[in-house]
């Protein structure tokens, strides 16, 4: 961070970096992956949708 490009390039990164991720961490809980190692957080992203999906098809009751 010790030159002015370095700098600016840090100021760009949360609208490039996080503003995709935001909908993810906030109403689909992938904020924290509660597991450890490559394969496990793997079947956890992959499986997320699966899970989301479940739950828009029950009710509400």
């Amino acid at each position: 961070m010790a030159t002015e490009e370095a700098k600016r390039k840090y100021r760009a990164r949360p609208g490039l970096c996080e503003l995709p991720n935001a909908p993810l961490k906030c109403h689909h809980g992938m904020a924290q992956v509660r597991v450890r190692g490559i394969a496990k957080v793997t079947c956890v992203v992959v499986l997320g949708p699966f899970r989301l999906r479940g739950r828009r098809l029950t009710p509400d009751n």
